[in-house]
């Protein structure tokens, strides 16, 4: 009875700090510990993400939708690593294969002297590597190319990255099965046609976004343009249904989420 009194009789000042006090231990439950966020740049995408971007200090991983898309999954990967790298930070990137090419990815707003390539063959040394480069907070974000994770190694992962407040991007193998992961967002990528003649234009990227704590899911189709992203009309869009984002004006209908098929 006393406790109820209490309740009734609470300050609603004092109860605003409680709500919101609760609130934080969700978020940090969730994996989303600073609560910082650097939007990718394409008002319709940010608008869809919880605050208004990607959240920074935490894991999110990419991979491409099929056998033919690991350049996709590179592709943004490339250009989401560039966004965070423009204040000046440097980006790791623990690399499994031989073909990176800095002056490419630079193509993709990911600037050499920003980069630090570092070649790494098993995935327990790039979880290690990964683990403690997050906890380095001068650097802007570190990816890591992993074939085999689990739920303990990406929870690991999250905590460093709180801690460290480094952003940690994991690169996938294309079309790997759904599995438990600490990871705050996931997504896919699948390589479309260009607009353009015989098919020459700028990269298009079909975008889904599978899963985001806070969110729901998405998808959209993207284009490079040399400098940023911008939404690209989507020709297979009509025939899906769609979901109108919240932010998102009338003058602004190039760019639509659709359902994702369950």
């Amino acid at each position: 009875m006393s406790s109820a009194v209490r309740s009734e009789n609470e300050d609603p000042v004092d109860k605003a700090a409680t709500l919101a006090a609760l609130r934080a231990q969700v978020r940090r439950l969730e994996g989303c510990l600073t609560g910082t966020i650097h939007p990718l740049g394409v008002s319709e995408l940010d608008g869809w993400l919880p605050g208004g971007g990607l959240a920074l200090g935490c894991i999110h991983e990419v991979g491409g939708a099929g056998a033919g898309d690991d350049g996709a999954a590179v592709g943004f990967a490339a250009v989401v690593l560039g966004r965070l790298a423009t204040d000046g930070g440097r980006v790791l990137w623990l690399t499994r294969r031989d073909d990176l090419y800095p002056p490419g990815l630079a193509g993709l707003g990911l600037r050499p002297e920003r980069l630090i390539p570092v070649p790494v063959r098993r995935d327990r040394d790039t979880l290690w590597a990964m683990e403690e480069a997050l906890r380095h907070r001068r650097l802007a974000a570190v990816l890591g190319e992993v074939n085999d994770l689990d739920l303990v190694a990406s929870r690991r992962l999250q905590l460093a990255a709180e801690g460290g407040g480094v952003t940690g991007l994991l690169l996938r193998p294309p079309a790997s099965p759904p599995a438990a992961s600490a990871a705050v967002t996931r997504w896919r990528l699948a390589a479309t046609a260009s607009i353009g003649i015989s098919g020459l234009g700028p990269p298009r990227w079909r975008v889904e976004l599978l899963r985001c704590r806070g969110g729901r899911p998405g998808q959209w189709v993207l284009e490079w343009t040399g400098d940023r992203l911008r939404g690209s009309p989507d020709a297979d869009a009509d025939q899906s249904k769609k979901l109108e984002c919240p932010t998102q004006s009338s003058s602004t209908t190039r760019l639509r989420p659709v359902a994702l098929a369950s």
